[in-house]
């Protein structure tokens, strides 16, 4: 009996949490047509601290662990790949693994862990406004800057997981990529840039969603700070995760 009454317990809180959830999306798409609104503008300061402090601050940090993954990469492919006598693939393997899957997996994980750790220093459980001044002030313009950030670090997590993987191949495995740079254009294909690109602004979007309906929460006093920050980086890793399987799977 007492594992029935669990089990329906957590049933209607994960009702209640899709309930409240799509709510949130009813209210954030009513307050931003709604012509009533019109007064009201985006707080352009907290968006410019989101970019600082999710995109300009994350830049080295960013750079430093891409670079560290594909030196990884790379080390770990070729030995594997040249037990075979198929050498000759491993850098473009490794260089598709990189554009594909390294480099936009590793910027949604960041910048989840960034824009949860940015909540604490969020002041809306403070202010008494209303939930649709609550959207201008802060919930616009952190989704937005997180989806610009995402798209900045992923330029940065590209290139650097890049260099690691060309730099572990040349001076480590003593392979000579300077043909493979010369025609990079045959080897990397706009499809593959673009859809890279796609699925780290759709990891930006899961994570901007995910931030914006626990500060919504917080504005209706219905989470604490410090569960918001431990729910944001769970719910938002747990979505990136179970996107990036699912797409890998059915080849997305």
């Amino acid at each position: 009996m007492l594992k029935f009454r669990e089990i329906g317990h957590s049933s209607m809180l994960i009702a209640g949490s899709l309930r409240l959830f799509f709510t949130f999306l009813g209210h954030f798409f009513l307050t931003l047509f709604n012509p009533r609104n019109q007064h009201l503008t985006i707080h352009w300061a907290i968006l410019t601290k989101t970019i600082y402090l999710s995109g300009a601050r994350l830049m080295l940090p960013v750079s430093i662990i891409s670079g560290i993954l594909g030196f990884s990469l790379a080390l770990t492919l070729f030995p594997i790949f040249n037990g075979f006598h198929l050498g000759r693939h491993a850098l473009p393997i490794a260089q598709m693994a990189v554009v594909s899957y390294l480099a936009p997996l590793s910027v949604g994980i960041i910048l989840s862990i960034q824009s949860a750790l940015n909540l604490i220093n969020a002041s809306v459980h403070e202010l008494q406004l209303s939930l649709d001044e609550t959207m201008y002030e802060y919930i616009f313009p952190v989704m937005l800057g997180i989806i610009l950030t995402g798209v900045l670090l992923y330029v940065y997590a590209l290139f650097a997981a890049l260099v690691g993987v060309y730099l572990t191949f040349q001076y480590v495995h003593n392979v000579d990529v300077y043909d493979h740079l010369v025609h990079l254009a045959n080897t990397i294909s706009w499809y593959t840039l673009d859809y890279s690109l796609l699925k780290v602004f759709i990891y930006c979007i899961i994570i901007a969603l995910v931030v914006g309906y626990y500060y919504y929460k917080i504005a209706l006093r219905l989470i604490s700070l410090r569960k918001a920050v431990s729910r944001v980086m769970t719910r938002s890793l747990l979505c990136i995760i179970v996107f990036s399987a699912y797409s890998n799977i059915f080849n997305l």
